[in-house]
């Protein structure tokens, strides 16, 4: 028989060692998950859900229609549907005819074409997802559904490819051999496409491996064989140029002379008979692209950039990419490590950005002065160049005007209908300024102005007014009068079909030419700023024009750009002397310490104020400068003003007390895209090249319009919009062209203007990026960016300062009349917001730069947005959280970062000023929509707060239950013990 073995008690002491300890993690992960999760609240509710917000009204309020924004559409389906036709009709009228050789276009309806090339099924639509599977139309789709016929060989083909590696390579020509049966059939015309993609962190490459060091932006030896092959099996050629990065396109200009530099090769493109630069044609531009090919649609685009023969040779190719300091001693622990503070980049071009340059370059090499330099090989199109269907012929209405009260010129352009088939016209108004050999440098001519016709019939004319302001012609002299001038002399102003047909109008054709005297010289400086400015714009950048720019070839300096010699002040990449950087560098590139920062604040600022209590709803409508704004202010504890200037990832702060709801940013300039929310929206509008190429502000605020009914339909509603992106095209070559309009500041500032008031007007806070010189996304977060204080104002800020003057917004707010509350409407500025940049400028990061952030922004140009930094930062960073505070150049960080002084007296006045910013454009947005005056507001909690709530009560109870096991376990031993004894 068996003996039953006895089951051993676990000892008291190996009971307490288990028991103990996990009792005791089980507590700190809550602990510290609680205290974590409600550090970064925000992110916590993007990701799991926020609280509901509860509205209390004050008694007899009930009534009010607190319908603040007024949309066109009632939800996300509706909105949705509205982009995706916004798309498509943007992407009509901004689509540039370049070449129409014997009328090849339009096609007849129906028509059976071939398409070639490997893009054809994929193009691209702003960014680099795939078109199709965006749920997009690409060009074979959008035929299709249009009525052609297209040939299934060659798409069959493509499709095939992008299930492989070889999806971005163009085959060679012999894969077409056993397609050739199929092209008679689909032989009224052979369409190819060309595409390039890039994108956030990615430049276009400048010398591609293994195809004899051609650049990305030039077609590829594939790419060529592929084009002649369609010239030998096709009559009829049509280009499809589908890229927001100007491309190399003297093989459409040259026909059947195109020689390829970079192998010497011939080729006989005789047969392209016409060619469409597309752009970025988001989810459904192809749509328009069919009707244009098949003569719904009569293109009306004009091109944004300068296109040319060789991107090599443009002036600002030595100075794009990676360049960096030797003399950088990261051992020494006096630099932030890992943030590109060793890498820089000059813009040596100064003002001569595009066509600025190659319009001047003529005007000298004409007079004698630039040897070398033939224009009509140089350029193969121009700014602002573009066919239509049609034929037009423009003219002056009477003499142009110059209205002094106004500070505007108006120039009236009757604008007739010559051709068959009916269509717009694009206006552009050029002016050239004097110029003294030597002074302050001028381009030949520059856009001052332009506008749109509606759509004319056949013989129909329209005189459309084109307004120029005077304070956008003036030119910047950071050396002499360190202001804005105006030189005395004749101003010329061209009525131009492009940047360049001026050079074709005589001097007596009044139809085309007009000339403003200006007799003595205007110094916009001390008293007598600029009419638009709010103080008078003075030098704010000598530490970069006059440390580091010489007028003549130095070692260890950049050289400027002179029109005066432009053989001997070529833009030339840096030497190794260049790449030394000076002390004044090294001194400015050093760590930020707060704790040696100078007290600018005496007196701690008030906070925590007693007095009538005031929400945020109440200050609808109130100028910035109400006294009432600086009462609310102080109604905000340090805590709470801290919070909300260190945590704005995607979701700005709530505080309920005050009547501050939380609210939701999100990302980017060609639509909604990112974070943890769940969008329904159309993700892929058109590239803003498109936009541009519209030269119809229309079409700009058709598209803020669409983005402000999208914002305001979805689930959450969306009250901040990081873009639109109004960097210039500097270079060909810049990774984000796509997100940006174009090489000219004053076509990129109206089009920004008019598409942020309008998204504005829908309640949208636009955070109009990147501010600035964020021109390359090569070493983009920390790279030293350098240019003279004339280029910075005259072309790189310029376009942020029309976006700033210009962009308004109507606002419906309530204000008491006797006693009753009575809606009213007011004009505000749309300028909501803007977004600094990865980069330094000069040798100090964007985002804490004061001259830029508050000496131009705010006091020059009358800013009143929140200023929002770029995704980054901390208080160990070259973005770093303390630096951007003190130098009141950031109100807001994306991210949620820690500050290392908020209690000192300067800290506080600039957290006060800082959330000021903040809270002045949310009370005018859509997040108070719904709210009525007096009102208060309370959140529920959020189903994550419930969660901590409920993991904290289930780890009490397990921790209750332990002890209780606890102390039991410790009663039976001491029992068992006396038992023994």
């Amino acid at each position: 028989m068996t003996k039953k073995r006895t089951k051993k008690s676990i000892s008291t002491k190996k009971f307490m060692a288990i028991c103990i300890p996990s009792m005791a993690s089980l507590t700190a992960l809550v602990l510290v998950a609680t205290i974590v999760m409600n550090n970064y609240s925000t992110v916590m509710g993007s990701i799991f859900g926020f609280g509901q917000m509860v509205q209390t009204k004050v008694k007899g309020s009930e009534g009010l229609d607190a319908n603040y924004i007024k949309l066109n559409t009632s939800n996300y389906k509706d909105s949705t549907a509205n982009a995706k036709e916004v798309t498509e009709t943007i992407e009509g009228e901004g689509a540039t005819l370049l070449k129409n050789e014997n009328n090849a276009l339009p096609l007849s309806k129906g028509a059976a074409v071939t398409l070639f090339g490997i893009k054809t099924i994929s193009m691209n639509m702003s960014g680099g997802e795939n078109i199709k599977t965006a749920g997009g139309y690409s060009i074979d789709d959008a035929l299709t559904k249009k009525g052609f016929k297209i040939n299934p060989a060659t798409v069959d083909y493509y499709t095939s490819l992008s299930k492989t590696k070889q999806s971005d390579i163009e085959p060679e020509v012999s894969a077409y051999a056993s397609m050739e049966s199929t092209y008679a059939n689909y032989s009224d015309a052979a369409i190819v496409t060309f595409e390039r993609n890039s994108g956030e962190g990615n430049d276009q490459t400048k010398s591609i491996t293994g195809d004899n060091g051609r650049t990305g932006l030039s077609l590829s030896s594939a790419e060529l064989n592929m084009l002649q092959y369609a010239c030998s099996k096709f009559n009829k050629v049509i280009v499809l140029v589908n890229a927001s990065n100007t491309m190399e396109l003297g093989f459409i200009k040259d026909g059947s002379k195109y020689h390829d530099k970079y192998t010497g090769k011939d080729y006989d493109f005789s047969n392209i008979k016409a060619a469409l630069w597309v752009g970025g044609v988001g989810s459904t531009g192809c749509l328009a692209i069919a009707d244009i090919l098949q003569g719904v649609i009569n293109p009306s685009g004009h091109l944004v950039d300068t296109y040319v023969r060789d991107l090599t040779q443009d002036p600002s190719f030595k100075n794009v990419g990676d360049y960096q300091w030797t003399n950088i001693n990261y051992s020494s622990g006096n630099y932030y490590a890992k943030d590109n503070t060793n890498a820089f980049v000059e813009y040596e071009e100064g003002i001569y950005v595009g066509y600025r340059y190659y319009e001047t370059a003529a005007k000298e090499a004409k007079d004698g002065n630039y040897s070398g330099f033939n224009y009509d090989n140089a350029v193969i199109y121009p700014f602002g160049y573009g066919l239509s269907y049609t034929t037009f012929s423009t003219a002056y209405e009477g003499t142009p005007t110059y209205d002094s009260s106004t500070n505007k010129f108006t120039f009236k352009v009757k604008v007739t209908n010559t051709g068959n088939v009916a269509g717009k016209k694009v206006v552009e108004i050029y002016c050239n300024e004097p110029y003294t050999k030597g002074g302050v440098e001028k381009a030949q001519v520059i856009l001052a102005g332009y506008a749109k016709t509606s759509n004319l019939k056949p013989g129909a004319s329209e005189v459309v007014n084109v307004t120029v302001d005077r304070d956008y012609i003036t030119s910047y002299d950071y050396k002499s009068d360190k202001s804005y001038i105006l030189d005395a002399g004749n101003y010329n102003f061209y009525l131009s079909d492009d940047s360049h047909s001026w050079a074709s109008i005589e001097t007596s054709d009044t139809s085309k030419y007009y000339t403003y005297t200006l007799n003595s010289k205007i110094v916009f400086n001390k008293d007598n700023k600029r009419p638009s400015d709010g103080i008078a714009a003075v030098n704010q950048f000598d530490d970069i024009s006059n440390y580091l720019f010489k007028d003549k070839q130095a070692a260890g300096y950049a050289t400027n750009f002179s029109r005066a010699d432009f053989k001997g002040t070529f833009p030339t990449s840096p030497t190794t002397q260049d790449s030394v950087a000076n002390e004044k560098t090294l001194e400015q590139l050093k760590k930020y310490d707060v704790t040696k920062a100078k007290e600018t604040v005496k007196d701690t600022p008030t906070t925590d104020y007693l007095g009538t209590k005031i929400q945020l709803i109440d200050l609808r409508g109130k100028d910035i400068n109400d006294t009432l704004w600086n009462s609310y202010i102080q109604q905000f504890s340090v805590q709470s003003l801290y919070n909300m200037y260190r945590d704005g990832a995607w979701v700005e702060h709530a505080d309920s007390d005050q009547g501050v709801p939380e609210s939701i940013d999100m990302d980017g300039p060609y639509g909604f895209f990112g974070h943890t929310f769940t969008l329904y929206v159309n993700k892929w509008y058109q590239s803003e090249t498109i936009t541009a190429a519209t030269w119809n502000v229309e079409m700009a605020k058709l598209m803020g319009e669409s983005i402000g009914e999208e914002a305001n339909n979805q689930t959450t509603k969306l009250t901040g919009w990081y873009g639109p992106g109004v960097n210039i095209h500097r270079s060909a070559f810049g990774g984000r062209n796509y997100e940006y309009f174009s090489e000219d500041p004053l076509l990129s500032g109206y089009s920004c203007a008019a598409e942020t008031g309008a998204a504005s007007s829908k309640g949208l806070i636009t955070f109009t990026k990147h501010f600035a010189l964020n021109d390359q996304e090569t070493n983009r977060t920390g790279v030293s960016t350098f240019a003279n204080e004339q280029a910075m104002r005259e072309i790189y800020l310029k376009a942020f300062e029309i976006y700033v003057k210009n962009s308004s917004k109507q606002v419906n707010y309530y204000e008491n009349e006797n006693g009753k509350l009575v809606m009213k409407t007011k004009t505000m500025s749309g300028a909501t917001g803007v977004m600094s940049s990865y980069n330094r400028v000069g040798a100090t990061w964007s985002g804490a730069c004061e001259p830029l952030m508050v000496s131009v922004l705010r006091n020059e140009w009358k800013f009143t947005g929140t200023s929002l930094t770029d995704a980054g930062g901390g208080s160990d960073n070259y973005m770093n959280t303390d630096y951007a505070l003190r130098s009141g150049g950031t109100d807001l960080f994306l991210g949620t970062h820690t500050v290392k002084d908020y209690q000192s007296a300067s800290a506080i006045a600039s957290l006060q000023q800082a959330v000021k910013h903040i809270l002045y454009n949310k009370a005018n947005s859509n997040i108070m929509n719904g709210l009525v005056p007096g009102s208060t507001i309370s959140y529920s909690l959020a189903p994550w707060q419930i969660g901590l709530i409920v993991a904290g009560v289930v780890v009490g109870i397990i921790d209750a239950l332990g002890i209780v096991l606890i102390v039991r376990k410790v009663r039976q031993g001491k029992k068992q013990q006396d038992k023994v004894v």
